[in-house]
């Protein structure tokens, strides 16, 4: 039986359709294929806190979906993740919106964020 780290690190290729690059080295996949594995490492051992700087900037829209559902599956086993973005997409898979303003952080509403973004 393998150890429960080896089927998590499975589990999280597949979902972020790594599985076929299990055994490159990063120089030969993409910038996008690279910024799922470190999504799936960084989640392999289920932290409590996960820091993502723009995780969907190297993805297309179909892979951009995989790491935002991957993201709300880990928040929903107990993640918190802290993310840093420019892609609305992010926000149909949040329970929190935290803008920085003229450098002041506050909470804003999705209905809040459409509007915003809407000037």
């Amino acid at each position: 039986r393998r150890p429960p780290q080896e089927d998590r690190a499975q589990q999280l290729m597949d979902d972020l359709g790594l599985s076929q690059f299990a055994d490159r080295i990063p120089t030969e996949i993409s910038l996008g294929e690279q910024q799922r594995t470190g999504l799936a490492r960084a989640l392999i051992l289920g932290p409590r806190l996960l820091l993502a700087d723009e995780p969907t900037g190297h993805q297309d829209a179909v892979w951009g979906r995989g790491v935002l559902r991957t993201l709300r599956r880990a928040a929903d086993a107990g993640t918190t993740s802290l993310v840093a973005t420019h892609n609305e997409e992010v926000l149909k898979y949040v329970d929190r919106i935290l803008a920085i303003t003229d450098g002041e952080l506050h909470e804003q509403t999705p209905a809040e964020t459409a509007r915003r973004d809407a000037h």
